[in-house]
């Protein structure tokens, strides 16, 4: 199953600060400027995969309503599919 575009933000953003959450979770192994730089950084990734996860639906429903409005991709058996079964087909379901 593939990927939204937003969902793979949210993963790439979440990895890239594995390390900045080592530092943070054991601060005596570190400098203190290092130790507030982590801090910061995690705080803020935190806080843009909080609005990008609020975006979902939004994302979703984009999808769905571009497949809806004649874009209609063909599913494996040549059928044509509605926009709710080309999201789920591709992306999983959303709930």
């Amino acid at each position: 199953m593939e990927k939204t575009a937003l969902k793979q933000l949210i993963e790439i953003l979440n990895k890239s600060i594995i390390a900045e959450r080592d530092v943070v979770d054991c601060p005596n192994l570190y400098h203190q400027n290092d130790v507030s730089q982590a801090r910061l950084l995690v705080s803020n990734v935190e806080q843009i995969v909080s609005i990008a996860t609020e975006l979902l639906p939004a994302e979703r429903d984009a999808i769905v309503d571009a497949v809806e409005k004649g874009r209609y991709m063909k599913h494996e058996t040549g059928l044509y599919v509605t926009g709710e079964q080309y999201y789920e087909t591709r992306y999983g379901s959303f709930k």
